[in-house]
């Protein structure tokens, strides 16, 4: 069994033309999206709040903030958290 993954745009709702293409592994668990901080900030979004998970049996803190994420046809504007170094973009 692999890893199935897309590839999506991620943009600056407010900045439309901020903005990058990225691949995600697709994650039926994850309740939001998992995007680099560093893609995040160089298209300029900031953190809008700080949220707990739990993964790999422990609890973390993380950054969050809302982008606008393409794939196909499909575009919605979505909280995204701001996945630190070592943590796996889904």
């Amino acid at each position: 069994m692999g890893l199935t993954s897309v590839r999506v745009t991620v943009s600056n709702p407010l900045k439309p033309d901020f903005r990058e293409d990225l691949e995600l592994i697709v994650d039926t668990g994850a309740i939001l999206p998992w995007i680099p901080r560093k893609v995040l900030e160089r298209i300029g979004l900031k953190p809008e709040s700080r949220k707990v998970f739990k993964t790999k049996g422990k609890f973390i803190e993380r950054l969050t903030s809302f982008a606008r994420i393409k794939y196909g046809e499909h575009e919605t504007v979505v909280e995204v958290v701001m996945a630190e170094e070592g943590d796996v973009p889904v």
